[in-house]
């Protein structure tokens, strides 16, 4: 066998001569250290109304009457921490005992957010204004939510071979009071 002009026999192709074991490739998006963010803007200070916070937001906030609690936006979900924007910083949360069976949280969501030093907990989850919903995977029948509050949808499909126009009409439900403009 020759490769690049050179001439390796059969053999040598077969086991690295040095017997090492193999480093695995990277896997692709594995997160690997979840830590604080810092905010949005040059500041370091991302101010709620940049998020989208609004009236609506803020009396049903209110609502829950309970001065321990901040208002924040779930940015990111890793399965059993979330990171939270709060106004100023973007600290790693946990669900607390009474969302955590039910699962109600999903990337857009605003929270109420309790946070301490050591620990920082959603509380509760303000009503949505929108959502973008899609048919659960596997036989339930029930819609999954994969974003929350959101303005605008940007929708694209490949121009290839590959190309299918259904992938378009039947793109996700974006149900709820106040729908995002797909784009």
């Amino acid at each position: 066998m020759r490769l690049r002009g050179v001439h390796l026999p059969g053999a040598a192709l077969a086991k690295p001569a040095n017997n090492l074991p193999r480093r695995r490739a990277p896997t692709p998006f594995a997160v690997t250290q979840i830590r604080e963010v810092f905010g949005l803007n040059s500041a370091d200070r991302a101010e709620l109304e940049e998020l989208g916070w609004n009236e609506r937001f803020a009396s049903a906030f209110d609502a829950l009457d309970d001065e321990d609690l901040q208002p924040g936006r779930l940015a990111a979900d890793y399965g059993t921490k979330f990171l939270v924007q709060l106004a100023g910083r973007a600290p790693m949360a946990r669900l607390g005992s009474a969302l955590r069976e039910a699962r109600l949280v999903t990337v857009g969501d605003w929270v109420a957010v309790h946070d301490t030093p050591g620990a920082t907990e959603i509380r509760a989850v303000l009503p949505r204004q929108s959502a973008i919903r899609r048919e659960a995977p596997g036989r339930e029948t029930a819609a999954q939510v994969i974003a929350a509050n959101v303005d605008l949808v940007f929708i694209a499909t490949s121009a290839d071979t590959d190309f299918n126009v259904r992938r378009i009409r039947d793109r996700p439900d974006q149900g709820g009071s106040q729908q995002p403009r797909p784009i």
